[in-house]
């Protein structure tokens, strides 16, 4: 989410496509800062996201949603995922030697 947020999706090894084909990253996202979260409109039914060319997940939303600055997002219920993102908990979802900021 955190990618999404900074528009950095490519950057960070992300690719999206849409009925099996690659798209511009940000075709389908409206995103705007507000503050300290990021507004995000989702203008399309679902895409499917593919990390290093390997793992595939789909994205669907329910309704406009916030990301905060560690990446989460608001209302929770707001973003629906499937395949990898849909199974992995959080934890392994952050790198091993992620560590809280005290």
């Amino acid at each position: 989410m955190r990618a999404l947020a900074t528009k950095s999706l490519s950057d960070n090894g992300f690719r999206i496509l849409n009925d099996r084909y690659e798209i511009p990253p940000y075709r389908f996202f409206e995103i705007t800062r507000e503050k300290d979260l990021v507004h995000v409109v989702f203008t399309t039914k679902e895409i499917n996201f593919l990390f290093e060319n390997e793992q595939r997940s789909v994205f669907q939303t329910k309704s406009d949603f916030y990301i905060d600055t560690w990446g989460n997002h608001i209302p929770t219920d707001a973003v629906l995922t499937g395949g990898v993102m849909g199974e992995k908990r959080a934890a392994d979802l952050v790198p091993i030697n992620y560590m809280v900021e005290r």
